[in-house]
């Protein structure tokens, strides 16, 4: 099997569909200009081994998407980044997998079930369940489902039969010492493969900065594998009157070229800036990232999110397969269609190593690591000891909980064209009403419940011991109780017609991925 490569320099930089027939011994690759492809191999990303070698299946951290061709199959490699995933339609006859679920829908000829406003719900089951389940599915308006695969490699043969392949996973660190290594190792490879000097497109390597834990930490990583640029965001974007939570000084401390940005800045576009962050989940929580386009256009961005699952202290981050069951969000997905558009690639390196989660929080409740210890419910000493080493103060970072994204106040323009949407959408009338929490879904009420009461630090420590004992019911809190949780919406005085963002988003970004006419009926799927 090999790839039939076209390029379209009219779609955005990094996105690629590949089509492949039932019986057939060529995929059809569909990609923009900084996707490389030859027969055997298409690269829209970078990993921790050499690019001209054959470490690609073989590699724990990838980021963005790969493909290669081995004998009579195909293997599609999506990045070790659990807001990130491969989106595909499979039929008896074909098979369609993209790394844009829009440039799917566009080339299936498919769209979102508008009565179906449930989509987030659903993206968040995905993201709690971690490794546990892999796979997901999403309703289309024909009835049709399109699949998610996350984190593991997955191929196809030429008759089609899917296959999930296991991604391997680095030796469990004995110490910091091991893990320090582990990461400065992983993520010094993982750019000099996005710079190699083979490559038709190389990605420049930039960091973003905070006065957090997370995004200083994997700069001091990034400053120490080449990195020489980075940007911040200078106000808190919840709360204005909290500390600002500009990383200039550090980085500046760091050697690093730091490019400043009031996080509100991106609500002065004039162009529905939101429509890109909410077609990928519908929470634009990226959005602010759009101002800093010229900055992070062809490069290899790390991304501090979501160090708080692996480098806290609390009990509840102590859970294996990277499940999460107390997420609230997926807002780490929204930036996708924005990245693939600019060329970027997004390096989420906290999860390097993250699947020995157990480990990682043995090493940070260890004899050894007590120095970095602070106290307090904001105390992630790994990340402590790899920044203060590097020579940055203790009062710097690490003070105050910020945050980096969450939903945003929409621009008047994205209001207007949403509210248009939202009017002349077939949206169910039962949805419209908000008639949707009935006597039949209390006991779904309980399960969400039961996930609140469990997760609350209110009740520790029993609150702690309760959140384990009741994980598979709190695991299923984010889909049985998608009625109670939007009642719950419209209780607390917020929008629950937002959910339909990632329906307007969709709509508004496929005519990206508009292809000419004799390559788009090829793609089409027939009913």
């Amino acid at each position: 099997m090999i790839f039939k490569a076209h390029k379209f320099d009219s779609l955005p930089r990094l996105a690629w569909c590949a089509s492949l027939e039932r019986g057939g011994s060529e995929v059809q690759l569909f990609h923009g200009s900084s996707v490389e492809c030859d027969e055997r191999m298409f690269s829209a990303g970078a990993w921790d081994g050499s690019f001209q070698g054959s470490a690609l299946l073989s590699s724990h951290t990838v980021v963005g998407s790969c493909g290669q061709c081995l004998d009579d199959s195909v293997y599609f490699i999506p990045p070790s980044d659990m807001y990130l995933w491969l989106n595909m339609i499979v039929t008896e006859t074909k098979v369609l997998v993209s790394n844009s679920l829009a440039f799917l829908l566009s080339s299936a000829q498919e769209e979102l079930c508008i009565e179906y406003p449930d989509y987030h719900f659903d993206l968040l089951h995905f993201r709690r369940w971690g490794l546990r389940k892999p796979t997901c599915e999403l309703p289309t308006k024909s009835g049709r489902s399109v699949q998610l695969v996350k984190w593991e490699n997955f191929s196809f043969d030429s008759q089609l039969n899917f296959k999930i392949h296991s991604k391997p996973h680095p030796a469990e660190p004995q110490d910091f010492q091991e893990y320090f290594e582990l990461l400065s190792r992983s993520v010094k490879r993982t750019i000099d493969n996005a710079n190699d000097h083979s490559r038709q497109v190389r990605y420049r390597p930039k960091t973003t900065i905070s006065t957090g834990y997370d995004s200083t930490t994997l700069s001091v990583l990034a400053a120490a594998a080449g990195c020489r640029e980075a940007l911040t965001f200078s106000t808190q974007h919840q709360d204005l009157t909290k500390s600002n939570d500009s990383g200039l000084k550090i980085g500046q401390l760091l050697g690093l070229q730091v490019k400043e940005y009031p996080r509100r800045a991106y609500q002065d576009l004039t162009n529905l800036v939101e429509a890109e962050f909410s077609a990928s989940m519908p929470r634009p929580g990226g959005a602010p990232m759009a101002v800093a386009e010229p900055e992070v256009e062809g490069s290899i961005l790390l991304m501090g999110r979501p160090g708080e699952d692996f480098w806290g202290l609390d009990e509840i981050y102590n859970l294996p397969d990277l499940i999460c069951p107390d997420a609230q969000n997926t807002a780490g997905s929204s930036y996708n269609e924005f990245f693939l558009r600019t060329g970027t690639l997004q390096f989420r390196a906290a999860y390097i190593g993250a699947i020995h989660r157990l480990a990682l929080q043995r090493i940070s409740l260890s004899k050894e690591m007590m120095p970095w210890r602070i106290g307090g419910t904001y105390d992630r000493p790994i990340c402590r000891r790899i920044v203060e080493e590097a020579g940055v103060p203790r009062e710097m970072f690490g003070q105050d909980k910020q945050g980096g994204s969450a939903i945003m106040k929409l621009t008047d323009a994205t209001l207007e064209d949403f509210q248009q949407f939202y009017e002349q959408a077939e949206i169910p009338e039962w949805f419209r009403s908000g008639t949707r929490f009935r006597g039949k879904d209390l006991w779904d009420g309980f399960i969400h419940l039961t996930h609140w009461l469990s997760a609350t630090r209110k009740f520790q420590p029993q609150g702690k011991q309760l959140y384990k004992a009741l994980i598979p019911l709190t695991m299923l809190s984010s889909r049985k109780t998608q009625r109670a949780i939007n009642w719950g919406l419209r209780f607390r005085g917020l929008d629950w017609r937002f959910l339909y963002l990632f329906h307007w988003g969709i709509e508004r970004i496929k005519p990206r991925y508009q292809l000419p006419e004799e390559f788009s009926r090829n793609l089409k799927i027939t009913r």
